[in-house]
């Protein structure tokens, strides 16, 4: 059987706090209330009804799946108040969208063309749109499509990735966009590493 490893690397991610727009209105986060979101987190992915999300349920939701390490406090699964918890940490920041450059590899090798999308986990609510962007020589800047003015970035949270017209690629994976993930930490950087069959 044949493996191959897709490699996202997001780096230069830089944060706009306090960001404004053109006419100088400031670009709040999207409006989220944590506590919703992470019972809302539980009717959609806690099957077995038995308080925590883990296991196969984590199938349902990529970023989950992919920041259970740290989102795990109990060792037992992630809670509603996990969940709770880290949105509050993202709140904490007041940052309003989050500027990034993302390199795509594809075998250690920069992928020159294709679309990636980070699609919201659909607990974070309505607030929370689709970031989309070109690959263009291996780099890609997504942003959402109904940024205030049009201003490139998106907001801090959890994300699905996809992909199009790119070879090979993976159905989707899971990323938490945030400073503070520990992936993002021990190197200044994201690296998804993926094998497909």
């Amino acid at each position: 059987m044949k493996h191959f490893l897709l490699c996202v690397s997001l780096v230069s991610m830089i944060f706009v706090v306090g960001c404004f727009s053109r006419g100088g209105k400031r670009v709040e986060p999207p409006a989220l209330n944590p506590d919703t979101a992470g019972t809302e987190a539980m009717n959609l992915y806690d099957k077995n009804k038995d308080g925590v999300i883990k296991g196969d349920e984590l199938d349902a939701s990529p970023a989950l799946k992919a920041c259970y390490a740290w989102l795990n406090k109990s060792g037992n699964g992630i809670t509603a108040k996990d969940i709770a918890d880290r949105i509050r940490e993202w709140q904490e920041t007041k940052t309003g969208l989050t500027l990034q450059a993302i390199n795509i590899q594809y075998g250690g090798k920069p992928v020159e063309s294709g679309t990636v999308t980070l699609t919201p986990e659909a607990f974070l609510g309505a607030n929370y749109s689709p970031a989309t962007g070109q690959i263009n020589g291996g780099t890609v800047s997504p942003s959402c499509a109904d940024n205030v003015d049009g201003l490139s970035g998106m907001p801090v949270g959890f994300y699905t990735v996809t992909f199009e017209g790119v070879p090979n690629a993976p159905a989707k994976m899971g990323i938490e966009i945030f400073d503070r993930n520990p992936d993002f930490q021990k190197t200044n950087s994201y690296t998804l590493e993926l094998k497909v069959k």
